[in-house]
C-alpha cells in the first residue's frame, strides 16, 4: 500500500518535454516552405501550383494540430471506468474489465516506439515521448500500457474502481 489514502479518482495530462514538440511543431510547418517554392517554380502548372498551394496549409496545420494536441496523453481513472486518449482518439475501458494492473518501465522496443502503438499479443500502449514509467492494465481482450509520471498513484486508482484490492 503506498503512503496515500486510497483514490477512486484520478487525472493526469502527460506531456512530451517541451523540446519535442517544438521539434515536431517546427517540423508540421515544413509544407509551407514547400508553397513557396512552388509559386517560384515556373516549370508548374496553374492547376498544380493552385492545387500546392491549397493543399500544404491544411497539411500543415493538421501536423501543427497534431504536435500541440495530439501528443498530449490524458488519463482519467472516474467512477466505473479508465479512459486514455490523445486529443479526442482514445480508449475507455470498464473497471470491471480489468483483471490486472501492475506499474513498470516502458519497453519501446516492445512496442516500437511512442504514441499509441500495437505490440506483439495485441497489447496497445498510450506513451509519452521520453517517458519510461507507467502501468500495465489487462483485460480480457487485451493488455494496455498507459505512461504515467505517477505510475504507483494509478495502479492505486485503478485497483480502487477495479475492486482488486492490493496487488
Amino acid at each position: 500500500m503506498s503512503e496515500y489514502a486510497p483514490i477512486s479518482t484520478y487525472r493526469e495530462v502527460i506531456s512530451p518535454p517541451k523540446w519535442f514538440v517544438v521539434a515536431i511543431a517546427l517540423l508540421a510547418l515544413a509544407p509551407l516552405w514547400g508553397v513557396q517554392a512552388a509559386l517560384r517554380d515556373d516549370s508548374l502548372s496553374t492547376a498544380r501550383r493552385v492545387t500546392l498551394t491549397a493543399a500544404a496549409p491544411v497539411v500543415a496545420g493538421m501536423l501543427l494540430w497534431l504536435a500541440l494536441v495530439g501528443s498530449h496523453l490524458t488519463v482519467e481513472v472516474v467512477a466505473e471506468r479508465v479512459r486514455f486518449r490523445f486529443g479526442p482518439f482514445g480508449r475507455t475501458l470498464r473497471s470491471n474489465d480489468i483483471t490486472a494492473v501492475t506499474a513498470e518501465p516502458y519497453n519501446a522496443w516492445a512496442f516500437g516506439g511512442w504514441g499509441w502503438r500495437l505490440g506483439w499479443g495485441g497489447a496497445q500502449a498510450f506513451t509519452v515521448p521520453f517517458l519510461r514509467s507507467g502501468v500495465m492494465l489487462g483485460t480480457a481482450r487485451g493488455r494496455f500500457y498507459l505512461s504515467s509520471r505517477t505510475p504507483e498513484r494509478l495502479a492505486e486508482a485503478v485497483r480502487y474502481v477495479a475492486h482488486l484490492g492490493t496487488q
